[in-house]
């Protein structure tokens, strides 16, 4: 079992009543008991064939290799040690309960001596004794096998290689519409042949086959789009021209084309993503030499041929790159999907194991802990890409009950990947206890540790260790636990519950490690892995930690720290202290459920994939009928930012009506206007009008007499196409690859003259050097994850110089006869391209700068401002907010607006240090800290949501505890918004928090306080018969609150360093 190593004590099966359990009995100490480890496992990676690893995954592998803890890095071992004990786990495989010794670590020598020990038992040590030719041979042989075989074999199977080498062949095979006379006839006579090369550009093969049809589905809608635009223009801008309106028809021409222009760029933002981004330039290209180059040379016709050209060789393009991408090398979007499902698990696995060594030897989560979480982070997001590439996959297939199934495979892995998320939470929360207890009583805490745990402990941790953890106690003395203060309740839950959470946590990994996408086959597709067993070993492995953690909670709670007399602080923390436990422990339990749920799903694969093939997306007869909301429905409404605000304005008592009564006559009329024209500041519509206006601005020189000639010669209709290609939303976006793009234009196009002069324009050196050319081009497209326009604008330039110039010399197609027509001036030809490309950059650039600005940095703080206003509403409203008829719990509200803002947020800080600043460098540093912060805010609400979202129905017992503190936590949902309302009006303002500002400990307590009388309350009524579960919501709440408070503490830090600057300026009025 990958990752998972035990001692066998006595493998002899204990009966499955839970009376042999996680009692602690035998034990034995092994102080590194918890060590995470990860395998990636993905079927194709663990054939025979010898085939390497890509780099990408070897890179993936490298990263997340966990690793023992230095010994530096120890905590104090007379209070946080994780003690292992003779335990029962359940096996994951076979369901049985057995006596084992966990230990959770990798077995490192034997893997590495198994990886490089390759010989046999029969092999000898010494090679053959044999001399003579027989042995030169095979030395020969093996010489040749690892010096060229397996490197070829390596590039071979190498994706990179494979993606880069693909898309140059479908670029040579493109550039062939100019270079080979058959396929150069098939096209016609049109000088826009280069463009099927471009085509091949923008739309390249090095995508999933999902991936793949989803572009070109997109670049199906843009063309049709494209084609009736320019197909209707011209045809009424003609009708115009041939009656004298020579004014008229260039308009038309002028205002379509641009308004065009500017739905394309609208609907490339709102849509934002790169497939679509690529139909879009497609779009725009087209566009261009449809109307505007077309309506400025042949005005009185309507252009039949061009638009049949242009569609033509955009066509031949898609038809090139869709061909390479399914017939050469094709890679399936649904097997990415099922080996990053493979990916979620390893890595969950290890996320599992840091979570609970950290928590249980009380051990701050180290920096490589944390990567190991932002490698969780990063697989999530290729799991959300591989889930709608593989939609679009299997629904063309008809496999629509298999997608079905991955998408409800994916939700419950995202739901998993929350809830290691809030043992995280939980995890920092508990390091963060202990750290102020420990700074504020350490002299008392190691006075008054456990004396008799760690009397006991002591002499058998130096035993395990001298042994390297191999020997096993059988017996254990009686040993009275507990407490005399807050600080060793943690040293209580790990002596009581250790044992459980660490057998619970084998089989968890067990469980994880036996995910069934790793053993599918595409050869062998009935022999997909059954999860009976491994159901069965899950639920018992439940069942037995549930009731392992009531006992120990109950024992918890019978300690004299519980029932006798404290003052009010010492209270608090102990509550403080008891949530973050029982937070830690529910959510455990939680995660089991939640993977049970996913295991449950993985055993209907096999019936959803060989389900009848169905194409319901094609049933466009589907009536929706009048009908009452449904009960998701309404339930989306009460979790709504509307449903915040309606809190919001009944707690501060107004509304709008008051201000709606006062309207009258025309102030209803203008008032109505003014929010009809709202839709004119979103950023979206303004960057449409951007986009359209200025290419407006550059097409007019295409129709006005003096300039049309210059404009055509110069071929500046490709600076309308490339100032609408490189356009983007904020200033930051545009101004980042400037300087790429056009230093990649100059490269392409001094490139294209250099290779010109240098072979004579011969068409052999040309196509095989534009295939050189190619393949870094394609290496920076395909895999820099920054500037990669760098590349496309090397190959964009140097079809329009070389492609163009020997379409014109060898196949006579230039149409107007300019730039040397027959015998083309190719110097003249890269310079004019250089000139036309950099022009559109500049004036994308100039635009983005000055008309309608929308600046990153400006938009950052907005935002930062906007979300610290949303996050506060929502903790304002109330998280534990219910139906009092129904005893239902709401749940947060607008939880998708705030991660959309924050993803927004987190884009506008990539593009916020490339905008010119006078002011100085922007202080990126700063401002990425305060996106960390507030996403820790966002990730501990998903710890209360989660805990909703399990069980939304209130019991009796737990409707009683939340009204008893009702007051208690309604002021520090007060307080809290306070904090957020005071943070976003100093970001807002630009103006330092105060010294002093509101603070939320006090009301904390009170409420904690309040709740340890409820516990009071209990020990004097028995009748109330609470127990710990009425109370596992209150922990969340408790730990999101408390974490809340750290987080905002670290935020209002960083904002009086970020504005500490006050100056005479603010408080003037310009």
């Amino acid at each position: 079992m990958s990752g998972l190593n035990y001692k066998s004590v006595d493998d002899t099966s204990v009966n499955n009543d839970g009376s042999d359990g996680f009692d602690g009995s035998d034990c034995e100490i092994q102080p590194e008991s918890i060590i995470p480890s990860i395998t990636l496992r993905h079927p194709t990676l663990h054939n025979n064939s010898g085939v390497q690893r890509s780099s990408t995954e070897n890179s993936l592998q490298d990263s997340l290799n966990l690793y023992t803890p230095p010994e530096s890095q120890s905590t104090n071992p007379k209070r946080y040690r994780d003690i292992i004990r003779r335990s029962s786990v359940i096996m994951a495989q076979s369901g049985k309960k057995v006596h084992r010794t966990v230990s959770l670590s990798s077995d490192i020598f034997n893997t590495s001596y198994s990886d490089n020990h390759n010989g046999t038992e029969n092999e000898p040590l010494l090679g053959d004794e044999n001399s003579g030719d027989g042995r030169y041979f095979n030395d020969t042989r093996r010489y040749l096998r690892r010096k060229v075989l397996e490197p070829a074999k390596e590039v071979y199977y190498n994706d990179v290689y494979r993606n880069v080498l693909k898309c140059s062949i479908a670029y040579l095979i493109a550039s062939l519409g100019v270079y080979w006379t058959p396929f150069d006839v098939l096209l016609g006579n049109t000088d826009s042949k280069h463009v099927v090369a471009t085509v091949a550009t923008y739309f390249h093969p090095a995508r999933s086959k999902g991936s793949m049809t989803q572009t070109l589905i997109y670049v199906v809608v843009s063309l049709l789009f494209t084609f009736v635009v320019s197909f209707g223009c011209r045809l009424i801008s003609t009708v115009f021209f041939k009656q004298g309106a020579d004014e008229v028809s260039h308009a038309i021409d002028l205002v379509v084309s641009s308004i065009a222009l500017g739905i394309i760029a609208f609907m490339k933002q709102k849509v934002n993503k790169q497939t679509f981004n690529t139909a879009c330039s497609l779009a725009s290209i087209s566009i261009v030499s449809c109307i505007v180059k077309e309506g400025s040379l042949n005005s009185a016709d309507i252009p039949i041929e061009r638009l049949q050209s242009t569609f033509q060789v955009v066509v031949v393009g898609c038809i090139i790159a869709v061909g390479i991408c399914y017939l050469l090398w094709p890679v399936s979007s649904v097997r990415h999907l099922r080996k990053s499902l493979n990916d979620s698990y390893d890595i969950m696995s290890s996320c599992l194991s840091v979570v609970a060594k950290r928590f249980l030897t009380g051990e701050k989560l180290t920096p490589r802990d944390n990567e190991i979480f932002n490698a969780l982070k990063s697989n999530l997001t290729e799991l959300l890409t591989n889930l709608e590439e593989a939609k679009f996959e299997l629904r063309c297939y008809g496999r629509e009950q298999e997608w079905q199934l991955f998408n409800r495979l994916v939700e419950t892995t995202i739901s998993l990947a929350r809830h290691l998320q809030a043992l995280r939470s939980s995890t920092e929360m508990q390091w963060n206890l202990l750290h102020s207890h420990s700074s504020n009583s350490e002299m008392e805490s190691e006075i008054n540790s456990l004396r008799s745990l760690d009397s006991y402990t002591s002499d058998i941790l130096r035993l395990s260790q001298s042994v390297e953890n191999m020997t096993t106690l059988n017996s254990e003395p009686n040993i009275d636990h507990h407490a005399d203060n807050s600080a060793q309740l943690f040293d209580l839950f790990v002596s009581y519950l250790s044992p459980s959470i660490r057998s619970f946590i084998f089989t968890l990994k067990g469980v994880m490690s036996e995910v069934p996408f790793e053993k599918f086959s595409e050869e062998f597709p009935h022999k997909f892995a059954k999860t009976t067993n491994l159901q069965i070993s899950l639920k018992t492995s439940i069942q037995l930690y549930e009731q392992k953690q009531a006992e120990s909670f109950s024992k918890l709670y019978d300690q004299e720290i519980f029932k006798k007399p404290a003052d009010f602080l010492f209270k608090a923390d102990q509550e403080e202290v008891t949530a973050c436990c029982g937070n830690f422990s529910s959510l455990l339990g939680l995660y089991g459920n939640e993977l049970m749920e996913f295991i449950k799903l993985s055993e209907k694969y096999e019936a959803a994939r060989e389900s009848p093939l169905s194409w319901p997306w094609l049933s466009f007869h589907y009536k929706r009928e009048n009908r009452a909301p449904s009960e998701e429905e309404i339930r989306k409404q009460s979790i709504s930012l509307n449903a915040a605000l309606l809190d919001l304005q009944s707690q501060l008592e107004t509304s709008d009506a008051s201000a709606k009564k006062k309207r009258k006559g025309m102030e209803k009329w203008t008032y109505r206007l003014w929010k009809s024209l709202k839709v004119f500041r979103r950023t979206d519509v303004q960057f449409g009008i951007r986009v359209g206006l200025g290419a407006f601005c550059l097409a007019v020189f295409a129709f006005l007499p003096q300039t049309k000639v210059t404009f055509n010669n110069w071929r500046l209709e490709w600076s309308l196409a490339i100032y609408c290609i490189m356009m983007n939303k904020s200033l930051g976006g545009t101004t980042m690859t400037v300087k790429w793009r056009i230093l990649g234009t100059f490269m392409g196009a001094f490139s294209a003259y250099v290779v010109w002069m240098v072979t004579d324009g011969n068409v052999y050196a040309l196509c095989f050097t534009g295939f050189l050319i190619s393949l870094p081009s394609f290496y920076i497209i395909i895999y820099w994850s920054k500037n990669n326009a760098f590349g496309r604008f090397i190959l964009l330039t140097y079809n329009l110089t070389a492609l163009y110039s020997y379409s014109m010399r060898s196949q006579q197609d230039s149409e107007d006869g300019g730039e040397g027509g027959d015998n083309p001036f190719v110097e003249e030809i890269a310079f004019h391209r250089f000139v036309a490309v950099s022009i559109g950059i500049i004036w994308a650039l100039v635009m983005a700068s000055c008309f309608l600005p929308n600046s990153a940095r400006s938009r950052l703080k907005s935002g930062l401002t906007v979300l610290w206003l949303r996050l506060g509403l929502i903790w304002y409203s109330d998280p534990l907010e219910y139906d009092p008829i129904s005893l239902r719990l709401i749940g947060l509200k607008d939880k998708p607006g705030v991660n959309r803002l924050l993803s927004e947020c987190e884009t506008l800080l990539k593009q916020a240090p490339i905008e010119f600043r006078l002011k100085g460098s922007f202080p990126t540093e700063a401002y990425s800290s305060l996106l960390k912060y507030t996403s820790s805010i966002i990730d501990n609400f998903e710890n209360i949501s989660l805990m909703i979202k399990v069980d939304p129905v209130l019991s009796v017992n737990e409707e009683f505890v939340l009204k008893y503190i009702e007051a208690e936590r309604n002021e520090v949902e007060h307080r809290i918004f306070l904090i957020f309302y005071m943070i976003a009006s100093s970001m807002k303002l630009g103006f330092p928090i105060p010294s002093k500002p509101a603070s939320i400990e006090h009301a904390k307590d009170r409420m904690l306080f309040k709740l340890s009388e409820v516990r009071d309350s209990v020990v004097q009524k028995p009748e109330l018969s609470l127990t710990n579960n009425d109370f596992i919501l209150l922990y969340s709440y408790i730990l999101v609150a408390s974490s809340i408070t750290e987080q905002l503490d670290n935020i209002m830090e960083l904002l009086r360093e970020l504005l500490g600057d006050v100056s005479e300026e603010i408080f003037q009025l310009v």
